[in-house]
C-alpha cells in the first residue's frame, strides 16, 4: 500500500484524494510523507512525472503550431463562408499562452475572508470521507423509488383536498344553478344573463 501511495502522490494527487483512493485516513498519509525516505521517493516520482508532462506538452505544442500554420497558409484559398467561419472558430479557440506566461500569473493568490451574519449560517453533517450527507437536519441520501411514488401520491391527495367548489354551477342546458339552493335541495336555476 505504501508504494501505491507514493505512486499516487507522485502523480500530483492531494493527500485527501490518495486517502480516499487507497482507503486510509489523511493522517496516515501525513505520517508517511513526514518520513524523509518517503518524501524523497514522492519528490522523485513528481519530478519524473513532471518531465514526462513537459515533454508531452512540448509535442502537443509543436503539432498545434504546425496545424495553425497550415490553416493560415490555406486561409487565402477558402471561398465558402462556412469553412472560413469554422477556421476562424478554431483559431479563435486556440490557447493564448502569453496571457498565462506573464508575471501576473505568478503572483500569489489572495485569501479573502468573508464574515456572514449568524442568520445565514447553515449546519451540515459530513461523512467520514468529508462528503456532505445532511443539511439543516434534511438528509441528502438518495430516496428509494417506492418512497418517491408514495410521497407523490400523498402530495396529489393533499392537493385534491384543497380544491374548492366553484362559486357558480352550470347545468347541461347552460343555466346557472345557485349552489346554496342546490345544497338545500331546491332547483333554483337562472340564465347567466339574468345573473349579470
Amino acid at each position: 500500500m505504501k508504494e501505491q501511495i507514493i505512486e499516487l502522490l507522485g502523480k500530483g494527487l492531494t493527500a485527501t484524494q490518495v486517502a480516499m483512493a487507497v482507503g486510509c485516513d489523511d493522517s496516515y498519509i501525513s505520517q508517511l510523507v513526514a518520513d524523509p525516505d518517503t518524501k524523497t521517493a514522492v519528490e522523485t516520482k513528481r519530478a519524473t512525472n513532471l518531465t514526462h508532462y513537459v515533454e508531452h506538452d512540448s509535442r502537443v505544442d509543436k503539432a498545434e503550431e504546425a496545424a495553425l500554420e497550415r490553416m493560415e497558409n490555406l486561409l487565402p484559398f477558402v471561398t465558402k463562408p462556412s469553412e472560413a467561419a469554422r477556421i476562424f472558430s478554431v483559431l479563435n479557440g486556440a490557447k493564448r499562452r502569453a496571457a498565462t506566461a506573464g508575471p501576473a500569473s505568478s503572483a500569489p493568490a489572495r485569501t479573502v475572508t468573508l464574515q456572514l451574519p449568524e442568520s445565514s449560517s447553515i449546519s451540515f453533517t459530513l461523512s467520514h470521507d468529508k462528503q456532505v450527507i445532511e443539511i439543516e437536519g434534511r438528509s441528502l441520501a438518495t430516496m428509494p423509488a417506492k418512497n418517491l411514488a408514495q410521497r407523490l401520491e400523498q402530495r396529489n391527495a393533499a392537493r385534491l383536498l384543497e380544491t374548492k367548489a366553484p362559486a357558480l354551477l352550470l347545468n347541461a342546458s347552460g343555466q346557472v344553478i345557485d349552489p346554496e339552493a342546490h345544497r338545500q335541495g331546491s332547483k333554483a336555476t337562472f340564465t347567466l344573463a339574468e345573473q349579470l
